[in-house]
């Protein structure tokens, strides 16, 4: 079971991703040898699979219990 505390750091991480892509672009060049082109592809598309996953684990659920009606 994942606790509400790592859900806070995997969103957090998240959202700092999206705002601030040169501090982490900054902080993974220096450990990977990356083009700032190929790490904006990574990073949105890291970001577009984090929505699709919290849309099937929540969306999906929800209505589910609203179709079966508990």
């Amino acid at each position: 079971m994942v606790h509400n505390s790592e859900w806070q750091l995997a969103t957090s991480l998240v959202y700092i991703a999206g705002i601030y892509p040169d501090i982490i672009f900054n902080i993974q060049h220096r450990w990977f040898l990356i083009l700032p082109d190929m790490f904006n592809m990574i990073i949105y598309a890291f970001l577009g699979l984090f929505k699709i996953m919290v849309l099937v684990f929540n969306v999906v659920p929800f209505s589910v219990c609203l179709i079966i009606g508990t």
